[in-house]
């Protein structure tokens, strides 16, 4: 009879690691993508500390340069902050993207696309935005200072 309690819980014991193992990781730690705790195709669902990470992530990145690859959310706070599509904010001295829904908030903000999006720095460049004030108040400009946006 205990034998049988005892492979029931192992049994368990594996079930669970199986499981936690096919769930997407809470943390991550890296020095660069390549010297990292995850590899950098695995989703962050939680916290990122990096010097350079780059992970899809869903949650903080805090990190020198935090790089967000695939679809991303959440907010990231560094010098460099880039990401493919993004939706949250980004905080740093230069902030890059493919796609932007939300904010950015730095020294350089570029996005090739925003719907929504909102921009607050020196410069401001959504490239998406082709005319000057034609579409005002729905968008700004392709390129502007302190502050650039587009809701269309």
């Amino acid at each position: 009879m205990r034998s049988v309690g005892s492979i029931a819980i192992v049994c368990v014991m594996l079930a669970l690691a199986t499981t936690a193992k096919a769930m997407d990781p809470v943390f991550q730690a890296s020095l660069t993508p390549e010297v990292a705790v995850c590899d950098r195709s695995e989703m962050i669902r939680g916290l990122t500390l990096s010097v350079w990470g780059e992970n899809p992530q869903m949650g903080l990145a805090l990190g020198f340069v935090n790089g967000s690859i695939g679809d991303s959310l959440g907010a990231s706070f560094g010098l460099v902050n880039y990401a493919d599509k993004y939706t949250g904010a980004q905080f740093g001295f230069l902030n890059n993207t493919n796609e932007t829904t939300g904010a950015q908030v730095g020294l350089i903000n570029h996005t090739k696309q925003a719907h929504p999006g909102v921009q607050l720095g020196f410069i401001n460049i959504i490239e998406n935005n082709r005319a000057w004030f034609k579409n005002f108040p729905k968008s700004l400009a392709p390129i502007m200072i302190f502050v650039n946006w587009r809701f269309e």
